[in-house]
């Protein structure tokens, strides 16, 4: 398996991105664990493919034995262990220093319509790479209508990458394009300058084919692979190779016009087609990279306008790259050879380093944040990318949610992935979460993830004045205890401000209103704030004499009218200072000042009176009316007392 490397590799902006380890009650220790750093070289691969995988006609010097037609996996470019090959595998293990695991599942007559998903659901779980090369026998068929569909093609490789991607979550993946098999006919059966041939019993010569002569060896082989092809129909290709000998025309390039070339350059399109399928696949696959057709490349032997080149020397894969056994499969040199090519255009084991990874976060713009303590009012957006010199292949990401719902059965989410450098993770739940993140780079190499916390709260903190409550009156000096109360279920308050500490008398020293104020904040930044009001007054004792409560009594007209009442404390203290005032309101609902029995003296207010034990003031009755009076007796508590009195002759 691949060694983990505790590397951490992404950088979080401190301009943009509050990072204060500040959480609610209910989040705190939420923090999920991430994931480490994987950056060695694989010690296990799997090997998905048909009979070239297998080594099947790889004979040749060097070669391991076999008959026509029999696997030798010792030969395979894949996995083979045979000495002077070097295989992938063996690359493999110099590069790491180790040795490597391979299992090949690939066999003889293997196609992508038929076989490629149950050869990719054998994978063993824990695999770390899978190499791909199957298609040729999707077009090597006995008749061209039997070529596998490209429409039929791409569900097959789409259906194995997904199962890949889901129960090989973490096996890196490389796909080989399908060799340019319109290059086996051109290399090993097309004519040639000069060649010879039966004509009406006699032997012609100096004909002109399309490809450049032949040596000897070669022309023997020409003769072998026509008679295996087409006379025998050993190979069952005959959608390419039925008809090799034709057309016969001045080269490099044949004819287009005749119809063998015609159903060759049919099944050459076919095979450029299946060969972007697998691109445009393996581009959609995080883990999965493919050899931007090295492979076909090697094989065609075409220069950079995709002409047949003429010269020989210049060609990357030769008559003696065929196999010499059944004039089909690469010989064991051509294995080699594809070896190579897959080699290097694929990962680079000898980098090691992971993408290194910025962050910033985005409130949305209804939403505030973030606060000194990292809360943010509302929904916000996560923007990840990564750098590499050898560049970033895609990124995975996940959101640890507030609650243990929103993930798989409580664990950790599943990775989502994106094929770029760069994501954008909107996050939009209250609470704390966790923005996940790592990059895969082209080379297998994955960051160590990091996590970005998002803390959104998008209520206010609570309040309450359980006492005094509001409108209440409190007798002057009456113990009444301060009780009130902050709260905040989301971000968690930071103060709970009152102008009377909780579990304190209030103030009722003073006769008047009052205010008791109550002030939170909690760590997005919310305010809430409550006041409740209370009057201080003076315990009263009520008027006596014909004042006294209930119908109106009745008093002489011009005699003085005693108001006599006491104002105390809420112990009983006598309050001589308390200014009161003293109304009348009349039968005509006029209110007017009352007239003291005594403004001859100066004595025109309800004065203390330490003989009465209370307030008194006589009132003036000469002049009033006669009916109805009521008498209006407003303390300086801001309080007001009425009683009534009938007034007669």
């Amino acid at each position: 398996m691949r060694l983990p490397v505790l590397v951490g590799a992404l950088v979080v902006s401190a301009l943009s991105v509050s990072v204060v380890a500040v959480a609610s009650p209910d989040v705190a220790g939420s923090r999920p664990a991430g994931t480490p750093a994987f950056t060695d070289a694989p010690t296990t691969i799997a090997v998905v493919g048909d009979s070239i995988s297998q080594g099947t006609g790889a004979n040749g010097s060097g070669a391991p034995g076999g008959g026509i037609g029999s696997p030798r996996p010792a030969a395979s470019w894949a996995a083979g262990d045979q000495p002077g090959l070097d295989s992938y595998a063996q690359r493999l293990e110099a590069a790491r220093g180790g040795p490597v695991t391979a299992v090949n599942l690939s066999a003889n007559g293997a196609t992508i319509r038929d076989h490629l998903v149950d050869q990719v659901r054998a994978v063993p779980a824990g695999t770390d790479l899978v190499l791909v090369q199957m298609g040729g026998n999707d077009l090597c068929r006995s008749s061209e209508h039997e070529i596998t569909p490209l429409d039929e093609a791409r569900a097959q490789v789409r259906t194995s990458l997904a199962w890949l991607r889901e129960h090989r979550p973490d096996t890196l993946v490389s796909i080989s394009s399908i060799p340019d098999v319109y290059s086996l006919w051109y290399v090993r059966g097309a004519a040639h300058l000069g060649e010879q041939f039966p004509f009406v019993g006699f032997v012609v010569s100096g004909r002109e084919g399309p490809r450049a002569p032949r040596s000897f060896a070669e022309n023997n082989n020409k003769r072998a692979a026509r008679i295996m092809w087409d006379t025998l129909g050993v190979v069952p290709c005959r959608s390419l190779l039925f008809r090799p000998n034709v057309p016969r025309n001045s080269g490099p390039t044949p004819d287009p016009t005749n119809s063998a070339e015609q159903r060759r350059l049919r099944v050459r399109a076919h095979n450029i087609a299946l060969n972007q399928i697998l691109a445009d696949e393996c581009a959609a696959m995080l883990r999965c990279r493919f050899d931007d057709h090295a492979v076909f490349d090697l094989v065609s032997n075409r220069d950079a306008d995709g002409v047949l080149l003429a010269d020989k020397e210049q060609w990357g894969f030769t008559d003696a790259d065929i196999s010499t056994q059944d004039h089909f499969h690469p010989s064991f040199t051509g294995q080699r050879k594809l070896a190579e090519a897959v080699w290097a255009a694929g990962h680079d084991w000898t980098d090691t380093e992971p993408p290194a990874g910025y962050a910033s976060v985005r409130p949305a713009p209804e939403a505030d944040g973030p606060s000194s303590h990292g809360w943010y009012t509302g929904a916000v957006t996560v923007d990840v990318w990564f750098r590499d010199d050898a560049g970033v292949r895609g990124v995975e990401y996940r959101v640890h949610r507030p609650t243990a719902a929103a993930t798989d059965a409580g664990g950790a989410p599943p990775w989502s992935q994106v094929v770029d450098e760069r994501v954008s993770v909107a996050v939009v739940d209250d609470g704390e979460s966790w923005v996940e993140a790592r990059a895969l780079d082209v080379n297998g190499n994955v960051s160590a993830s990091q996590l970005v916390p998002v803390r959104i709260d998008r209520d206010p903190p609570t309040v309450e004045i359980m006492a005094p409550f509001d409108g209440e009156a409190v007798t002057l000096g009456a113990p009444v205890v301060a009780r009130h109360a902050c709260d905040d279920a989301g971000s968690g308050l930071v103060t709970c401000d009152a102008s009377t500490t909780a579990g304190v008398y209030v103030d009722a020293s003073m006769v008047g209103t009052h205010t008791v104020r109550l002030r939170a904040v909690d760590a997005a930044g919310h305010v809430t704030a409550a006041e409740h009001t209370y009057r201080v007054e003076y315990a009263w004792s009520g008027t006596t004499g014909p004042l006294e409560r209930g119908a109106p009594r009745e008093a002489a007209l011009g005699s003085p009218l005693p108001v006599h009442f006491t104002l105390t404390d809420a112990r009983g203290r006598p309050m001589p200072d308390a200014s009161v005032e003293i109304a009348l309101v009349g039968p005509d609902g006029v209110e007017r000042p009352a007239p003291s029995w005594l403004g001859g003296f100066g004595i025109d207010w309800a004065a203390w009176s330490n003989a009465h034990g209370g307030h008194l003031m006589l009132v003036d009755t000469r002049g009033l009316a006669p009916g109805v009076w009521d008498v209006v007796i407003r303390p300086d508590d801001g309080t007001e007392r009425r009683v009534n009195v009938l007034l007669g002759s």
